[in-house]
């Protein structure tokens, strides 16, 4: 299904809030084709994602390492990276336009309605990013942990994009859980040499625990409960219209999945609290 929105303001309104004007007039027409041709743009991104990370993968055999785990590992990580470049900014331009605020949404904001090009085009690519971190996350980190995160993660993005609905509630996801991750990959990539003996000196690593752990804990651990907790609660479940136009059974699940990667990332905090201990040794 189409994800009726704002296209034809996005064609029209190029003024950004994070792009400057001259970007988002290139940005716009390459978001309109990729909401006209969803398939199509999932396939190249997936391919995209892993032509990345073939190129990642042979600049680290290049630097030098020999590890297999250690190189998918930094490749993987890498491309993560990219990947919150290019889906938070989309992410954050077209919750900007919906009426969203970091504190105060406007009248029009709806977690359950549909989105611009610019937020189908952050889902397209995040959704793509996830199906290409399965040959990845399969053979290397097999953790029940991370499989969860990535089906429902999936799932999630698909109910989506199929019924139209739900658009807004998926780009807070996007941003609050993207937009944390360059800190934690960075911390990943450090913690990977440094476990391997590639680094021998253990303080970047600590600090590097402290910044993704005092990062993740300020987005999701004192904000999420907020937006993805109370904002969808009321967005889904105490608007008419919300109730009037998404099953029940589809609401449910999108606000049980962010309540679930909350606790998941207080469970990850907990596991990393020695790390961060550390730093302030």
């Amino acid at each position: 299904a189409e994800m009726p929105g704002d296209e034809d303001k996005d064609s029209h309104d190029v003024k950004g809030f994070l792009f400057p004007s001259w970007l988002m007039k290139k940005v716009v027409p390459l978001c309109s084709w990729a909401t006209s041709n969803k398939v199509w743009f999932t396939l190249g991104a997936c391919c995209g994602f892993k032509l990345l990370n073939e190129t990642f993968v042979f600049g680290a055999r290049s630097w030098g390492l020999e590890d297999d785990w250690l190189v998918h590992t930094v490749a993987a990580c890498a491309c993560g990276l990219i990947h919150s470049a290019l889906a938070c900014p989309l992410s954050y331009e077209s919750l900007r336009r919906s009426g969203w605020n970091w504190i105060k949404q406007g009248e029009q904001f709806d977690v359950a309605g549909p989105i611009s090009t610019l937020g189908v085009t952050a889902t397209l690519i995040t959704n793509s990013y996830m199906i290409y971190d399965f040959s990845y996350v399969i053979p290397y980190e097999p953790d029940p942990l991370i499989l969860f995160h990535h089906i429902g993660s999936l799932l999630y993005l698909v109910s989506v994009l199929s019924t139209g609905k739900g658009g807004t509630a998926a780009l807070l996801c996007i941003l609050l859980g993207e937009g944390t991750n360059p800190a934690t990959n960075i911390y990943n990539i450090t913690k990977a040499l440094t476990d391997r003996g590639v680094f021998t000196r253990a303080e970047p690593r600590h600090y590097l625990a402290a910044v993704n752990g005092i990062t993740l804990f300020l987005a999701r651990a004192i904000y999420a409960p907020y937006m993805l907790g109370w904002k969808l609660y009321e967005g889904l479940f105490l608007r008419k219209k919300a109730a009037a136009q998404v099953p029940l059974a589809l609401r449910v699940f999108w606000i049980s999945l962010p309540s679930f990667f909350i606790i998941g990332t207080m469970l990850y905090l907990h596991n990393e609290l020695p790390g961060i201990r550390a730093a302030f040794a």
